[in-house]
């Protein structure tokens, strides 16, 4: 997972200019899918599956902000195989937003606390 960000302290991380979102508590998919969507304010259509995750992700026409930032707290407690196919969406969707090669639209930026590292390069 080489695009996301390990730190310290997450919770205290607050970039300038940024449209920054915190996740947290999350014990289920179900529960994670539906504070993205409340947080990141997913649109109506949203479907609330990983492809639906994916599409999200990659478009955020509905944000102004240039910069968004997703803090993860702690890592959410999902059962091994659903963590590992969340990280590679957030990991692909970094990497996505980093190869448009026209207008850029966005950043995408996602944190996790230094202490999850280590399990998250395991699921890699």
């Amino acid at each position: 997972m080489k695009n996301l960000e390990f730190l310290n302290f997450p919770q205290s991380y607050q970039p300038d200019n940024a449209f920054v979102v915190h996740i947290s508590g999350v014990h289920n998919k179900r529960e994670l899918l539906t504070k993205l969507s409340q947080k990141l304010l997913f649109p109506n259509y949203f479907g609330f599956n990983w492809d639906a995750l994916w599409d999200v992700l990659c478009d955020f026409e509905w944000i102004e902000d240039y910069h968004i930032v997703l803090i993860h707290d702690d890592l959410p407690a999902l059962e091994k195989e659903d963590l590992r196919i969340y990280l590679q969406i957030l990991d692909d969707a970094v990497e996505e937003w980093r190869a448009w090669n026209g207008e850029k639209r966005h950043n995408l930026e996602v944190v996790f606390s230094a202490d999850s590292k280590e399990l998250i390069t395991e699921l890699s």
